[in-house]
């Protein structure tokens, strides 16, 4: 049955806007709001408010300076949501907004990457070949589990490489994520920093020793717009030299992935 789902793509979007009609998963639920200084540590408890600006009418143009996503994202958000809520329909117990802000995190709503991973950075540890293999590996076992057909690989097929970023993402989940359709954005934030693997640097001093958690991850909390900036350390994959990694240390300048999300529920309505 989950097999249809990919091969019958065409009438995945029309099922998807039924879907939404009847209410879909991802509605607003309690999350853990970023504060605190700029570089410092994001903490406090409670739900997050919507931005104070309303939202930009549909296809104006125009972007409240409390938002990120400019136009041509959220159009690249509209144009990839089946595939998104697919991928969720497929492996369960995840808003589909979940994904996309992966998505943007990992290569800006991009469809296609230059380097190993697909548009959803699937890195399941290695450099070079050994890397290339790991990934066809966890492409196979994620077609195995789910009963996908066979055929494309992620760097070809995004429907398929949003499969496997939601079974990933998944996989990270480490208590209830969600009661009936309240979220639990403690347990999404934990799963999402899983995602990116957990850092030890991710502390309250920037370095490894004390407790890390997600609320000092980059890619989970930062928030330039709201003081909070978070700095990016440790090594990155290195397009100039084959299977190589470089160092980074610096500010990260674009939203966490929390932060993607909540927005992506508040502009709901210019999403359709």
């Amino acid at each position: 049955m989950t097999a249809l789902l990919l091969r019958l793509k065409p009438l995945l979007s029309l099922a998807g806007a039924l879907w939404r009609a009847i209410g879909g998963v991802g509605g607003p639920g309690a999350q853990t709001p970023p504060t605190g200084p700029a570089g410092g540590p994001v903490g406090g408890s409670g739900p997050i408010p919507a931005p104070a600006a309303p939202p930009a009418p549909a296809g104006s143009g125009a972007q409240s300076p409390d938002f990120y996503l400019h136009s041509r994202q959220l159009q690249a958000v509209r144009e990839l949501r089946g595939a998104y809520e697919t991928a969720v329909r497929i492996v369960g117990g995840l808003p589909w907004q979940a994904i996309a802000a992966v998505h943007y995190r990992e290569a800006e709503f991009a469809q296609r990457s230059t380097i190993p991973g697909g548009p959803f950075q699937l890195d399941p540890g290695g450099t070079g070949q050994e890397l290339q293999e790991r990934i066809e590996a966890y492409v196979q076992a994620v077609r195995d589990k789910y009963g996908l057909l066979e055929g494309g690989t992620i760097d070809s097929d995004f429907w398929l490489a949003a499969v496997v970023a939601a079974h990933e993402l998944r996989s990270k989940v480490r208590a209830e994520i969600a009661a009936g359709s309240v979220v639990d954005g403690e347990v999404l934030a934990d799963a999402l920093w899983g995602y990116n693997g957990r850092s030890r640097y991710h502390t309250a001093s920037g370095l490894p020793e004390g407790e890390s958690s997600w609320r000092y991850s980059p890619y989970v909390s930062n928030d330039p717009k709201r003081g909070v900036v978070l700095r990016i350390r440790g090594t990155v994959p290195d397009a100039t030299v084959q299977g190589g990694r470089r160092m980074i240390d610096r500010p990260d300048p674009r939203p966490g992935a929390m932060i993607v999300y909540r927005e992506l529920l508040a502009r709901a309505s210019e999403l359709g």
